[in-house]
């Protein structure tokens, strides 16, 4: 035997001991199986086969022969042919050994252990789920578990599949990608018929683990149509734009051009790899549909993982990746006449740098519906979006509120905005269709942007408007008119004539009441009496809508304390006055910011002789709630009052301003408190009257 194995083999042996340790799992065996050998029990043999018995003639320790053209040829007669084959076969017989593969492609094995079919094909097995799905019942050999585990996992590449459906498959990378016609490699190829049911579970457990789902990570790949050659990386094909970033040629397989546009066992982009620019050494982890982030250490990933060299090229082109942001809407949440959105978004090319987010209420951008928003930058901070893209920073999350003209059931879409000068797109991370109720109305909005803006008196009776950036500043200031010194109040208000455009109220030192219709686009109509007999109040202030009706109604504070509302009629006309409060006269300031509290009420707000900042919230109905107090320290300011939202939120805000000039902001929450001030102006003290709602 020892003799036979080196010379028609090249098998160098020593000394294994007896015949049956020539049998699969045997000391022998373990020699054979390791060098090629495959073990069967079937009696179909072949040239070359090694047979082996557990008895033989006057031995108990097993025999071993080599079978030749119909011939046995036994170590006991020193290589000569043996006789009483008949004899042998019957006395004992165990299995016999053959070189390479049981079974050549397009053959079936059958695993003694389990009775699973297989059909050979590229070197592998390929599970048969059915006969049926071969046109009926084949011959087998029967092979073991181990012996099944031993043949190759997956096709040799280029091998061509005809699966039951009719169908045909390439191999690559131990994946079936399909053939639409073959035209595409100069006509028919010789192909192995397969099962369907094994394309269809590429990729899953066992017995139909001798197929991948998608390519192996390095698998070169080309297009039959152009013959752009890919290299795979996590399932997905990487543009290669030289064979010199890889050495030189390297064996590639080339595919129909279906896969390139249809996707079925190749992927548009990779998902959860790692990639590195094989010029430059940069290494990219691709997660969330594509989108490659730098790594610039493997430190957060406790060391060096796994990865596939790829070309710059197609890093830098974005080649089936997506180079823009990538994120997520969470939450829509609408109020009146504004919603809020939340989620996080990261751009994996400038991940120091907080992404934009645009809102569209209504459709999506670019349609003739959609109303668009920029609504700010995604800088709050998500320890659970840094934990799971380590080395990106926190900084990723947002929860933005943008005002909209949109009214009932409408959908809303929020997109994330690639950093300018870095390669992607501009992606939606989310639609959600959400209910927004009718804005409080604006209490001064001059110019018709739906920003809010502010009136001023300097001491020569000039009056001036401040336009609302809806970012929190205002832009430079515009006259507005002159001959206004002789006024003793000035106010605004959100629409007194039901024109759609804020007014101006102002009080003469006689008592009239005067309304001056504004434009809309920053100026003022002519005025008309509107009230007399007012010279009684010590303050005058528009409230919004205090009754529900949708008008613009006007608060009063007598001598005495009462507050007294006059409900609007809406043409610019004022209803008879009614007492909805007493005690008032004790307060510094009174003035209505809108709806504070973010139920879609107008509220009232004053400054007590202590400075206390006091709220009282509306009921919608012409009345007022128990007040409390929302901030202390508040009588330094020689003025308070507000022009409803300044910074664009949908929530409305505070203006204060100090002694020396300086005019403060505090935003307001949407929920009856106020955020941190900040300054947002300076000299404001050569003014006499500062204007919002009060």
């Amino acid at each position: 035997m020892s003799q036979y194995l080196s010379q028609v083999y090249a098998i160098t042996t020593g000394t294994w001991g007896n015949a049956i340790d020539y049998q699969a799992g045997g000391s022998g065996g373990g020699h054979l199986a390791a060098n090629g050998f495959s073990w069967s029990t079937d009696r179909n043999f072949a040239d070359g086969d090694i047979l082996v018995w557990g008895t033989g003639i006057g031995s108990s320790a097993g025999h071993v022969a080599v079978w030749y053209h119909g011939q046995m040829y036994d170590q006991n007669f020193g290589g000569r042919r043996t006789a009483g084959l008949d004899n042998f076969i019957s006395a004992g017989f165990l299995g016999h050994w053959r070189k390479g593969a049981l079974s050549g492609d397009g053959g079936f094995v059958r695993v003694n252990e389990s009775g699973a079919v297989f059909r050979m094909a590229g070197g592998a097995p390929i599970y048969v789920s059915s006969w049926n799905a071969v046109g009926g019942s084949q011959p087998v050999t029967n092979i073991s578990q181990a012996q099944l585990d031993a043949m190759p996992a997956y096709p040799r590449d280029g091998t061509f599949l005809a699966a039951s459906s009719g169908t045909v498959y390439r191999v690559a990378g131990g994946a079936p990608e399909a053939v639409s016609t073959w035209n595409s490699f100069g006509g028919p190829q010789p192909n192995i018929p397969v099962d369907q049911a094994a394309i269809d579970n590429a990729g899953g457990g066992a017995p139909w683990n001798h197929l991948r789902a998608v390519p192996a990570d390095g698998t070169f790949i080309s297009n039959t149509a152009d013959g752009r050659v890919y290299r795979v990386a996590g399932g997905a094909p990487l543009y290669v734009s030289t064979w010199n970033v890889f050495g030189g040629s390297q064996p590639t397989t080339s595919l129909d051009p279906w896969e390139f546009i249809h996707f079925a066992h190749l992927r548009a982009t990779p998902d959860n790899v790692f990639i590195r620019g094989a010029s430059t050494g940069s290494i990219f982890r691709v997660v969330d549909g594509g989108h490659p982030y730098y790594v610039p250490s493997w430190a957060p990933y406790g060391g060096s993982q796994p990865y596939v060299d790829v070309d710059d090229y197609a890093i830098n082109g974005c080649d089936h990746l997506a180079c823009g942001p990538f994120g997520g809407l969470e939450a829509v949440t609408a109020g009146h006449g504004n919603v809020t959105v939340s989620g996080w978004t990261i751009d994996p090319n400038a991940t120091t740098t907080p992404t934009r987010v645009h809102v569209y209420v209504g459709g999506p951008a670019g349609s003739a519906t959609g109303e668009g928003h920029d609504a700010g930058t995604a800088n709050l901070t998500r320890t659970d979006v840094a934990n799971a893209y380590p080395g990106t920073g926190s900084a990723h999350g947002y929860n933005l509120t943008v005002p909209t003209n949109k009214l009932g059931t409408q959908p809303v879409y929020v997109y994330a905005i690639n950093t300018p000068g870095t390669p992607g797109d501009n992606p939606l991370l989310g639609v959600v269709t959400t209910s927004v109720a009718a804005p409080v109305a604006s209490r001064c909005d001059f110019t018709g942007d739906r920003k809010a803006d502010i009136i001023a008196r300097d001491s020569t009776g000039h009056l001036y408007l401040y336009p609302g950036t809806g970012t929190g500043s205002f832009a430079s200031r515009r006259l507005m008119g002159s001959g206004w010194g002789g006024f003793t109040s000035i106010f605004c208000s959100s629409d007194f004539n039901s024109d759609g455009k804020a007014d101006v109220l102002g009080r003469t030192s006689t008592g009239n009441l005067m309304l001056y219709p504004g434009s809309g686009t920053g100026a003022l109509g002519a005025g008309r009496v509107v009230g007399t007999g007012w010279s009684g109040f010590t303050s005058i202030l528009s409230a919004g809508d205090m009754t529900g009706d949708r008008k613009a109604d006007i608060l009063g504070r007598t001598s005495t304390g009462n507050l007294v509302l006059f409900p609007g009629a809406g043409n610019g006309t004022l209803g008879a006055g009614r007492v909805i409060g007493k005690g008032w006269s004790g307060f510094t300031a009174v003035f209505s910011p809108g709806d504070f509290t973010g139920d879609g009420k107008s509220d009232v707000m004053t400054r007590t002789s202590a400075g206390a900042l006091m709220l009282y919230p509306g009921n919608g109905a012409g009345a007022l709630g128990v007040g409390r107090q929302i901030g202390t320290g508040w009588s330094g300011f020689t003025r308070v009052f507000s022009p409803g939202d300044l910074t664009g939120d949908g929530k409305a805000d505070v203006l204060a301003r100090t002694g020396a000039g300086a005019l403060k902001l505090y935003p307001g929450t949407g929920t009856g408190a106020l955020g941190t001030g900040r300054q947002v102006g300076t000299g404001w003290n050569i003014y006499n009257v500062l204007a919002g709602g009060s």
